[in-house]
Formats: C-alpha cells, sequence, structure tokens
C-alpha cells in the first residue's frame, strides 16, 4: 500500500465526478505516494492518476455536470444515506 501525505494545496476535485455529502462538494483526491511516484488518489472511488493527468478534457462545466449526475445517480440507489 502506499504511503499518504498531506498536500491540501494541491488537492483537486476527483476526475471520475465524486461527490462528497459531508461538503456538498465534488470529492477532494488525495496525495498519495505509489511505488515511489506520486498520484492524485480519490479515496470514494479508489483510483488514482498521474500528476500531469489532464483533467481537462472536456469544459468544466461538463465536468461539474458528471459530478452531479453521479450525486443523483447515487441518491436513487441509496436514499437512507441522503436522508436528512
Amino acid at each position: 500500500m502506499g504511503e499518504f501525505i498531506d498536500m491540501a494545496e494541491k488537492n483537486m476535485d476527483c476526475w471520475d465526478g465524486c461527490y462528497d455529502e459531508k461538503t456538498h462538494s465534488a470529492m477532494k483526491m488525495q496525495s498519495k505516494i505509489i511505488d515511489d511516484i506520486e498520484y492524485n488518489y480519490c479515496p470514494k472511488c479508489n483510483t488514482a492518476w498521474p500528476l500531469d493527468w489532464d483533467q481537462y478534457r472536456v469544459t468544466p462545466h461538463e465536468v461539474k455536470q458528471r459530478s452531479l449526475n453521479h450525486y443523483f445517480k447515487m441518491k436513487e440507489q441509496y436514499p437512507e444515506l441522503f436522508e436528512d
């Protein structure tokens, strides 16, 4: 397993559009060292991307919409997680 390091200033939104129910925004990725190489890691979808990965292959609006779509899909599948 890799080692987590605190790189809060580098944290970016998850590139798969994961949604953080606690903050009501896109899930923030963490920096993770795997085999001595630093990656951006999303703990929700358990995915790691290289630091030089091009996040915006689509427009930022499409990235936001993908995140919202993922949130609504999860809300439909697991309504008990979204009760107040």
